[in-house]
């Protein structure tokens, strides 16, 4: 009776030995999927493609002039074709650059801002499920693009228009346009207090998430071994 009880004690505690490792894995398994985008990637794809799309327009003789600062778009009066051309430039750009393991979509917002978002169907419509990335807002005062992430970094571009650049002028001029009607009766954002994260933030917010997320899972694993009955006296 004796060596069956003591069989049985190894036998659990082999269990309980092989357990803990095997949960440590999982909890470093999903610290290694944490993904914070890089917003600096972001503003630059925004740049890019800004740029590429005023240098189209100088080539067939449409930007024949220099865009004199921003005009405020009003909505009714834009191109929606054109809008939607941009977005799905902006998008492939962004997939481009790998900024995530999910393809990634973009939409207008109606406060004028651009958001990312996880787009797995590739739909650029934000489905339920799918995960808010940044947003990108235009500060006209400043004349700077400020791109925020769900973790609350925020960094800034002082983007300038290539000579000829209508192209641009009009996209912010559409972003400034939704912007002024979206706050008519609401508090517009406070752009000058917004404190911009370092531009090396990156690794260092990355590093943070994957703590973060090993500390959730470790408390979670705890919280599952304990509603088994498990007891570990000190």
């Amino acid at each position: 009776m004796s060596r069956s009880r003591d069989a049985s004690l190894k036998l659990l505690c082999g269990f309980v030995l092989l357990g803990l490792p095997i949960l440590g894995l999982v909890g470093c398994n999903v610290a290694t999927q944490v993904e914070v985008v890089d917003l600096n990637k972001v503003l630059d794809a925004l740049a890019a493609v800004l740029d590429e799309a005023d240098a189209e327009n100088s080539a067939d003789g449409s930007g024949a002039e220099a865009a004199v600062g921003i005009t405020p778009v009003a909505t009714e009066d834009e191109d929606a074709a054109k809008q939607d051309a941009f977005l799905q430039k902006y998008a492939a750009k962004l997939n481009e650059l790998q900024l995530t393991n999910s393809p990634i979509g973009v939409m207008m917002s109606a406060d004028g801002s651009i958001a990312g978002f996880t787009d797995p169907n590739k739909n650029m419509t934000k489905d339920a499920g799918e995960k808010k990335l940044f947003a990108v807002q235009i500060d006209a005062e400043q004349n700077r693009l400020i791109a925020s992430d769900t973790n609350d970094y925020h960094r800034d571009h002082r983007h300038r228009p290539r000579m000829g650049g209508l192209f641009t002028g009009y996209m912010l001029g559409s972003m400034l346009g939704r912007q002024n009607n979206y706050y008519t009766s609401r508090p517009k954002p406070k752009f000058d207090s917004m404190k911009m994260s370092p531009k090396n933030y990156h690794s260092n917010a990355v590093t943070a998430a994957r703590a973060k997320a090993g500390s959730t899972s470790s408390r979670s694993a705890r919280s599952r071994g304990g509603s088994r009955g498990f007891s570990f006296g000190k």
